[in-house]
Parts: structure tokens; C-alpha cells; sequence
């Protein structure tokens, strides 16, 4: 005698299999949220990592270290930017104003040009790295993901008043300078995007053109 499923047997196989059926979208989706948010923790590392190296970086090719007996430090002179910023010769000659320790070299421009100089091919300085892109590869779980990391790097409009207390830029919106010359704030912009070319993140960071680091002398006993 052959044994064959009732009628309440093949309802309750049918309502297993619909349940299962409807958990495995759920599945798929739980999968896709974990690689997207992998993803974006590798794209906010990568790009975190770029900014903060860049800015390791001295800020203009023709910025200089000073030797440590210097008291002041020294920025360099601007084709653009605010005026107010500039040399002036209210008290001291070439100090800015609101630092009295601060000088202008009035010799030594900040290029024009973004990007590597001529004849450079390795970057020395922030701006060496307009333009940059580093592809890379990460496997992750049985998934590879594939990253461009962009850097671009623009002058900032630094137009303000400068007499006030507190000064404020917005990151969010940062005005960029269109003069084609020099101003005192670089803007550090990392874009992340897939293969696709879509954007997962795009980071910024800002320098400024506050004078060089003193080279230190230091005797360990």
C-alpha cells in the first residue's frame, strides 16, 4: 500500500515553503546592507588616511623649514587672497596682522600652479597631490571591493574680517577661489568612488598658510 501526503499535509508543506520564500529577501538584503557598510568603512579609512597623510606635508612648494634659533615663524606672501593678510607696516614691517610672531616673506610666493612641479615626480608638498588617484583592492569575506581614491586640491576664498574675534568657514560649502592665484587656506578634497564612478565619500581637510614647522634640535641623555 503506497503512503501518500494528505490533503492538511500539503497545506502545511506549502505554508513552511511560503515562509521560507519570504525570509530570503530579507536575507539578501541583510548580505547587501553588510557590504555596503563594509564598504563605506573602507572608504571613510582610506580616505582618513589620505587626508591626514597630506597634511603631514609642508604647505607650498616654496615653503621652507626654519632653523630653530628662529623665534617667529614665517608665511609666505600671497598673489591673492584677503589684503588684510598680507605684509603690513602698522607696527612692524612684514608681520601680519593679529600676529606678532608671525612674519610674511615678502620674497616667496605660494605657487600659482597646483600639482607636481616640473621635473618632480614624487610629491613634497600638500598640493603635489592635486589630481591623485589611487586604485584599491580589498577582499573582504569572499567579496572583493574595488576603490578609487581621488585627491583634489583648490585655493579657498580667505575673505574676511579679520578684526573680528571669531572667524568662521563652512566645510560643507567652502568657496573656492577662481582667481587662478594664491591664497592663504588649500582646500584638501578626497573623493572615494567604485568602480562605477559613484561616489561612496567624499572627505575634506583645510590647511593653512601659518608658517612653517621650527626645525628642533633635541639632546637625548
Amino acid at each position: 500500500m503506497k503512503r501518500s501526503f494528505s490533503l492538511l499535509e500539503l497545506i502545511f508543506a506549502i505554508v513552511v515553503i511560503s515562509i521560507v520564500m519570504m525570509a530570503i529577501p530579507g536575507i539578501f538584503t541583510q548580505t547587501t546592507s553588510s557590504i555596503e557598510e563594509i564598504i563605506k568603512k573602507e572608504a571613510v579609512f582610506y580616505a582618513y588616511f589620505q587626508n591626514g597623510n597630506i597634511l603631514t606635508y609642508r604647505w607650498d612648494e616654496n615653503s621652507k623649514i626654519q632653523d630653530y634659533n628662529t623665534s617667529y615663524t614665517v608665511a609666505l606672501n600671497t598673489k591673492g587672497g584677503d589684503n588684510e593678510l598680507k605684509a603690513t607696516k602698522v607696527n612692524n614691517p612684514n608681520y601680519r596682522i593679529g600676529a606678532v610672531s608671525r612674519q610674511i616673506d615678502l620674497s616667496r610666493f605660494a605657487s600659482d600652479t597646483l600639482g607636481l612641479e616640473s621635473g618632480e615626480s614624487f610629491a613634497d608638498d600638500i598640493d603635489d597631490f592635486n589630481n591623485k588617484v589611487i586604485t584599491v583592492k580589498k577582499e573582504q569575506d569572499d567579496f572583493i571591493v574595488d576603490m578609487n581614491i581621488k585627491t583634489k586640491i583648490s585655493y579657498l576664498q580667505d575673505s574676511s574680517d579679520y578684526t573680528q574675534t571669531n572667524l568662521s568657514f563652512s566645510h560643507l560649502s567652502p568657496s573656492l577661489d577662481t582667481s587662478s592665484l594664491s591664497t592663504n587656506l588649500k582646500l584638501i578634497e578626497t573623493n572615494v568612488t567604485d568602480p562605477h564612478n559613484k561616489t561612496i565619500l567624499i572627505m575634506r581637510a583645510f590647511a593653512c598658510n601659518n608658517g612653517q614647522p621650527i626645525l628642533q634640535h633635541r639632546i637625548f641623555q
